[in-house]
């Protein structure tokens, strides 16, 4: 096949990408569930990260043959013309498309058009401070693994308001977790395998929501902001008090910190209503982190990630993570609208 015929194909995909009806109607029905369908079935009864072994193999290869590339003039740049196409089609078809997709506010009919105001700031840390306490007291942090998984997939499953559906749906401790933790990172998404991977050296009340938050990536929803309220919303639904907890623990200091920016006084007097235990899991947390403190993860991984989002149209960058309390707050709104209805 022709170079043309590559570099077409893949301007028409980039193109087609950002019309959202196209996205929505078209290529996520009848291209990207069906591959994300087949690597999923291919890889989900392998115990361990495909995914992430291919990505720790196939860096160096492409550095090299980048280096080659430059260093020796009689490569036919062709070949890597097409090589480039058909990577770019497949993570287009795997995962850059749903970046243009609808957004979950919009199917969920949740209203984020309006800033959170400062009122709504205070009501929902306070609120988020109050169940992050009710739920420590219960906390036992014995669930595996596994547990964690089959609560999460069943709760997606019951929940048809979440919008999401992922048959072959799984969790796998993620290869070379080590290594994940020095790059500052809990879980991730493998577009390449279709599978979602967690760190295995996240704390117990971390697990659920980290789990429930790669699910949702594996449910074709890519935005981070948006993953964190579908992980929120099925640890909360779970039925399971540790899930309950890990849902509010995962999003409580996230309001804090958004509040803090506009009231700093209100902020701390939110913190400082929270439990021991919530503030003696926030010092496990951050000492577990510590541990793994690295100049390149400073320099090097976190920049390249903010700029990867920002590629994919998330303007926020690395920042988005922390938007979910916008849709907490437009879940607030919803439930007073339909309290005031006659």
């Amino acid at each position: 096949m022709k170079t043309a015929v590559y570099l077409i194909i893949a301007i028409g995909l980039g193109i087609a990408s950002q019309f959202e009806y196209l996205v929505e109607n078209i290529l996520i029905p009848y291209l990207h569930h069906p591959l994300s369908y087949l690597l999923r079935l291919s890889f989900h009864w392998v115990p361990f990260s495909i995914g992430l072994i291919i990505w720790y193999l196939l860096i160096p290869v492409l550095l090299y043959l980048v280096f080659r590339l430059l260093k020796n003039k009689q490569i036919k740049y062709s070949f890597f013309i097409k090589i480039a196409c058909a990577i770019y089609v497949f993570y287009m078809l795997t995962w850059g498309i749903l970046y243009n997709r609808v957004p979950l506010n919009v199917k969920l009919n949740l209203n984020i058009e309006t800033e959170p105001k400062l009122t709504e700031l205070k009501e929902l840390a306070e609120a988020l401070v109050d169940s992050t306490n009710k739920y420590a007291v219960t906390y036992k942090g014995d669930l595996n693994l596994k547990t964690i998984e089959n609560l999460s997939i069943e709760t997606y499953a019951k929940n048809s308001e979440f919008k999401v559906n992922v048959p072959y749906a799984h969790i796998k401790k993620a290869t070379g977790s080590t290594l994940l933790s020095y790059l500052n990172t809990a879980g991730i998404y493998n577009f390449m395998s279709a599978e979602a991977n967690v760190n295995s050296h996240n704390l117990a009340f971390e697990m659920p929501f980290t789990v429930a938050h790669e699910l949702a990536h594996q449910a074709a929803i890519a935005h981070e902001d948006e993953a964190n309220y579908l992980a929120y919303l099925v640890c909360k639904n779970s039925g399971n008090l540790d899930m309950n907890y890990s849902a509010y623990y995962g999003v409580v200091f996230r309001s804090i910190n958004a509040l803090f920016v506009l009231d700093s006084t209100a902020a701390k007097l939110r913190y400082s209503k929270l439990s021991e235990t919530v503030k003696n899991h926030r010092k496990l947390e951050k000492k577990q982190w510590e541990l793994y403190t690295n100049p390149i993860d400073t320099y090097i991984t976190r920049p390249f990630y903010d700029l990867f989002l920002k590629s994919n149209g998330v303007q926020e960058g690395a920042i988005s993570y922390e938007k979910v309390i916008n849709l907490l707050i437009a879940e607030n709104r919803k439930k007073k609208e339909i309290r005031v209805i006659p």
